[in-house]
């Protein structure tokens, strides 16, 4: 896949603002790039998740932007690799991706209230449906009863499933069930489940988005650090090195930190560069582990 035709590219070739199809589908490409890299990928320790992804897009860009010059002397001091720079765009993209798809499983996002709102009358009209055929001698009463035993959330779930099956076979347009009734009504048995235990903050996809997440937010980090200290070294008479790189945290706000196994909608902070329009990601196949660089990095040991 290739990611190189990026926003960016996309806006440059019409004069305007990307669109947000066109945002959305640059960063499901980047994600889906740097997928089998994150399977391969430990979940890193003691990270913690406090960025704002569209935040961090902004700050790359500005920082690529403010360093393209500067690439040539970053790419030839010693003991730096420069390809987890060269790769933040690629990753702030994946991240952002990444951290989409963790708020649509937060309990917030559920649409649980709004299905069982639609649920419940469908349930009773179908049940209605199975009076009528029993009236006609084509089911029994007992099966009826038996539907309609249960109580709590779990049992409605399965009184749904249950009817579907039991009026399955007398579904015909314009009869006592219409197909299309059944279609709605075997849809919302499947969807209920699931939308209930994301509302109750127990969605199963949710862990294994939030290691993802988490995997490309200690990359970016990390790539981003290396970056800010290599200019810091460069840059060190001229004293801009921050104005080049801006944090990638969001500054004068109180944090918004977002603990690692919940999902809370974030602060929407400014972008320091107003419209985001990431710039080409450098497409790279190795692994940038995280390392926290130190204090003078690049010098050539002695």
């Amino acid at each position: 896949m290739n990611t190189n035709k990026s926003v960016d590219q996309t806006a440059q070739s019409s004069s305007e603002a990307p669109s947000p199809a066109t945002v959305n589908n640059a960063r499901e490409d980047a994600l889906a790039e740097v997928q089998p890299e994150l399977a391969s990928m430990e979940t890193p320790s003691g990270f913690a998740y406090n960025i704002d992804p569209a935040h961090v897009i902004a700050v790359v860009q500005l920082a690529m932007a403010n360093v393209e010059s500067h690439m040539g002397e970053i790419g030839s001091l010693p003991t730096l690799d420069i390809k987890p720079i060269e790769r933040l765009p690629l990753l702030a993209l994946a991240l952002w991706q990444a951290d989409v798809l963790v708020e649509n499983c937060a309990p917030d996002t559920s649409k649980f209230d709004a299905d069982m709102e639609i649920a419940r009358p469908l349930r009773e009209e179908l049940i209605e449906c199975a009076q009528v055929l029993v009236r006609r001698k084509k089911l029994s009463q007992e099966q009826v009863d038996n539907i309609r035993s249960g109580l709590g959330h779990r049992d409605f779930f399965d009184d749904l499933a249950a009817l579907v099956q039991l009026l399955k076979p007398f579904a015909t347009v314009g009869g006592v069930v219409e197909p299309a009734t059944l279609e709605q009504a075997s849809s919302l048995a499947d969807r209920l489940p699931l939308a209930l235990a994301q509302r109750n903050g127990a969605h199963p996809a949710l862990p294994a988005l939030v290691a993802q997440r988490n995997k490309l937010g200690a990359m970016v980090v990390s790539g981003y650090d290396e970056l800010r200290a290599a200019l810091a070294f460069l840059r060190r008479k001229h004293g801009d090195a921050d104005k080049l790189a801006p944090t990638l945290y969001v500054v004068g706000a109180r944090s918004n930190k977002r603990d690692d196994d919940s999902a809370k909608n974030p602060a929407n902070p400014s972008s320091p560069t107003g419209p985001v329009t990431p710039v080409t990601p450098v497409p790279h196949s190795g692994t940038a582990a995280p390392t926290d660089p130190s204090d003078r990095p690049f010098e050539d040991p002695r």
